[in-house]
Parts: C-alpha cells; structure tokens; sequence
C-alpha cells in the first residue's frame, strides 16, 4: 500500500464534510477581512483581520531542538542542499485552529534499513507506528522533499500531531526528512 492510499484509509468519516465546513465558514468570514501590515513585520509573516479573528501565517528556519523527537545517534543535519536543509511553517486561525509544519533534512552513512528501526522504536513509544512504501512530496519554508521510487516511510499520527520520516537511499547510507505536524484549536508560534 503506497503513503497515499496510507493516508486517505487513516482519514476518519466525515473529516471531508468538517474540511468542507472549515473551508466555508473560512469564506464567509474572509468576506469582511482586512489586510493589514501591523509594525514592522518581516516578510515571512502575514495577519489578516477576519470577523473569526485574525489568520496569521509565519515562516522560519528549524532546529533539531524543534521537533519532540529524538534524532538518529549516527545522523548529521545538512548544509546547502539544493532543496533545502529545514523550515517551519505555522499558521492560525484566530482562537479556532493552528497548525505548525516542521521539516528537517539529515544524511547518515548508516542504510536505510537501520535508520528506519530506529525511528519505529523511537515512534512505537508514542502510539502505533506505520511503516509504507514512497513518501510525501513535501514544500515548507526553504524545503522541498521529493518523493523517490525506492523511498520509505514510518509514520504516526495522533490526534493533535503527526510525525513522518522519510527515507531513501544515498550511496551505502541515506538522506531522510523528519516532518512533524501540530495541530489543534490553540494557536502556536514558531
């Protein structure tokens, strides 16, 4: 079974009409918002006022320290990889839902194989952990991770998080992108 068919059997009934409901009450209450750049926002932030209360959205960099999740012993974070080596992505809507993205690139000299054990145990600690073949094409801030055809992926997902770690192939080791996503009715920054 591929990520994708993963994904949409883990979707629970009826979550497509909530999206549906979310997405509508979203465009009846973006019908009298305002943009607005408070201060001296970066560009990586954005606030629109909405009668639901402000959507904001913000981008930054990531550090290992962000994800709740040990990192591989033997993995090295990358430096100048051409799609990126991490980024975050938060975003909120008002009191009423946020979520978060965070993206890591590593590399290791150790197979694919021994890095996924690793991330299961790791994972099985918090829930049941998910093993399946291919993997997310994933943008966030300054990141991209391209799905590969030999690519796995372990996966968990919880009410309020998901974690992914996607893994493929480099030479005698591998490249893998930890992504953790945060969601839930209480915004987060970054």
């Amino acid at each position: 079974m591929g990520w994708r068919q993963e994904f949409s059997t883990m979707r629970k009934p009826g979550s497509r009409w909530v999206g549906w409901l979310l997405a509508g009450c979203l465009l009846v209450g973006l019908a009298g918002c305002s943009f607005e750049k408070k201060g001296q926002k970066p560009a990586s932030e954005a606030e629109i006022d909405t009668p639901l209360g402000p959507v904001t959205a913000q981008e930054a960099s990531a550090e290992s320290e962000s994800i709740p999740l040990a990192v591989y012993p033997n993995a090295r974070r990358t430096s100048g990889d051409p799609d990126g080596d991490g980024g975050t992505t938060a975003m909120s809507i008002g009191p009423y839902f946020s979520m978060k993205i965070i993206a890591l690139r590593y590399t290791s000299a150790d197979p694919v194989e021994k890095v996924a054990a690793f991330y299961r145990r790791e994972l099985g600690k918090l829930g049941e952990v998910k093993q399946v073949a291919g993997g997310p094409d994933t943008r966030v801030h300054n990141f991209r991770w391209k799905p590969a055809p030999d690519q796995r992926m372990v996966q968990l997902r919880t009410p309020e998080r998901t974690f992914a770690v996607a893994l493929k192939p480099a030479g005698a080791g591998c490249t893998f992108a930890v992504l953790y996503f945060e969601y839930g009715a209480q915004p987060k920054g970054l």
